[in-house]
């Protein structure tokens, strides 16, 4: 199958919903399945499937890399935690996961998550992206600005904070360049 038909079948799956799988087996019986947890999983699965064909296909620049809903990312390659993840947003790319962290939002407010785990993935996954260590994403999230601070550990924390923010911004430019998934 070609890569725009993979890629059409996915869209086709995202946008429309799917209430009732029907499984036909090799000896012409029928099976259907109407229960919402067992079709969130094989469609969970399916689009994963369909996500590495499109991937060893040269991939869908709409759907990988940098524009990659986080969500969908989080489902595909982490599924132990769909139970964890009821209010996490489902329209928020990794590009706009970084761009927002840079200008001081909170990644646990910016996805709806609470969960260290998802976090840690998160962070694991823009280092593979931007082609950079971990502890750039992790120090940029340490960094952003709370209420909690005194006057002489803000000031501290914004001056490391304005390293940090050059970097990611060095980081972002190479992406914008072509230097890496965009």
């Amino acid at each position: 199958m070609t890569k725009k038909k993979l890629m059409a079948i996915r869209k086709a799956c995202k946008e429309r919903g799917v209430k009732l799988i029907e499984v036909t087996h090799p000896d012409g019986r029928k099976t259907r399945i109407d229960d919402r947890a067992a079709i969130a999983a094989a469609m969970d699965a399916l689009d994963g499937a369909l996500y590495k064909q499109i991937d060893a296909l040269g991939g869908d620049e709409a759907t990988s890399g940098m524009r990659e809903i986080v969500r969908d990312w989080m489902l595909r390659d982490h599924p132990e935690e769909r139970d964890m993840m009821e209010d996490f947003s489902e329209t928020v790319t990794f590009d706009e996961l970084v761009r927002r962290m840079r200008d001081g939002e909170n990644f646990y407010e910016i996805l709806e998550c609470g969960e260290s785990v998802q976090r840690e993935h998160c962070f694991h996954r823009l280092s593979e992206l931007t082609d950079t260590d971990y502890d750039l994403w992790y120090s940029l999230w340490l960094t952003a600005p709370t209420d909690l601070e005194n006057a002489e550990e803000r000031k501290r924390r914004e001056m490391k904070r304005k390293r940090i923010v050059k970097e990611v911004d060095a980081v972002l430019a190479k992406i914008r360049k072509g230097g890496r998934k965009g």
